[in-house]
Parts: structure tokens; sequence; C-alpha cells
């Protein structure tokens, strides 16, 4: 897949994970481009809301993040957020964290950033706060269910004729997801 390729090329730039925050809003900005696509296809083939939630969770789980980082509503209220990721240790977040803090993780971002029928108890609960700690998801982790979920699509694709023949245009869908955007379909 060629956004498979940009996801590589920027996680090779980026040996030394120094500043959490960009680093980690890029990658996740990144896999959020991704996670349109799939959405778009999945309207498409009108793939089950069920069926989508039991098998691409991990597209919700970067949806919700993506929204946080493009739309961050009460976020911007709050005074030297602490950037970290889960399973590393730093000055912020040490192997046995005190969460007297609020800590924005993943559950924080489902529950907030899925809408906006929380943004009043979302304010309340960040107004002011300080030195809070955003708490992004283990990047290894992430991009191991990522990577599933693309296998999961192409098999879905893949094995079902019906999708094959409704989408119908076999050379769009490879030239999309295809390593090298020059090589030649041979089929």
């Amino acid at each position: 897949m060629k956004v498979t390729t940009e996801y590589k090329n920027f996680l090779i730039q980026y040996r030394r994970f120094e500043d959490c925050h960009l680093t980690f809003t890029t990658f996740i900005l990144l896999l959020y481009l991704q996670v349109e696509i799939f959405l778009e296809y999945f309207k498409i083939m009108h793939l089950p809301e069920e069926y989508r939630l039991k098998h691409f969770q991990v597209l919700q789980k970067v949806k919700h993040w993506a929204n946080f980082l493009k739309h961050p509503k009460a976020f911007m209220l709050v005074h030297h957020p602490n950037w970290t990721f889960e399973n590393k240790t730093s000055k912020w977040f040490p192997e046995e964290p005190e969460f007297k803090k609020p800590i924005i993780n993943t559950s924080f971002v489902q529950k907030y950033y899925s809408g906006d029928k929380k943004n009043e108890e979302l304010y309340k609960a960040l107004i002011r706060k300080s030195d809070l700690t955003v708490l992004f998801p283990d990047p290894a982790e992430l991009m191991n269910e990522f990577v599933a979920a693309q296998k999961k699509f192409v098999e879905l694709i893949d094995k079902n004729e019906i999708v094959r023949e409704y989408l119908n245009d076999k050379a769009t869908i490879e030239d999309h997801f295809s390593q090298n955007p020059n090589e030649e379909n041979e089929s």
C-alpha cells in the first residue's frame, strides 16, 4: 500500500522520539488519512456498522485521537500538558503513575471526542487544569492493530466476490493500495 510507505518513512526518520506531541500528532494524522479512505470504501460496500465495529475497532481509535488533535475543544484551556505514550517511562509519567491528575488517554478521547454531546462535561473536566498527561497509545501496538485491520480489509475484498463485483473497478483499488504507484498492473 502506498500509504503504508508514508508510515514507514515517517517512522524511519523518527528514530528518536524526543517530542511526543509533534511525533504522535503526525503519526496519528497519517493513520487518520488512511482511516478516511477505509471508511469511504465501507460506505461503497454498505458494510454493516456492527461488522465494522467488530473487526475495525482500531479505525475508531485513530479517528477519536485525530478528532482530539484537530478539534481540541476544552483542551485549549489546559496549561502545560505533558505528552507521552503508553509503555514508555518518562519524567512525566513514571512506571507507577499517580492518577490524581486527569489523564487524557484512549478511553478519554473515545468518551469526549466522538461527538459534541459531552462538551459541557469535558469543559468542566479540563478548565484551568495544569500539568495533566496526554497518554497516546503505544505506537507499536497501534501499528500492529492497524496492520491487522489493513489485512482484514484486503481479505474482505479479496475473498468476497460480491464486494469485488460491486466495487467493479479493480484497477482503481490496486492503484490506490499498491506499494509502487508507477508499477503496471499485470492482471
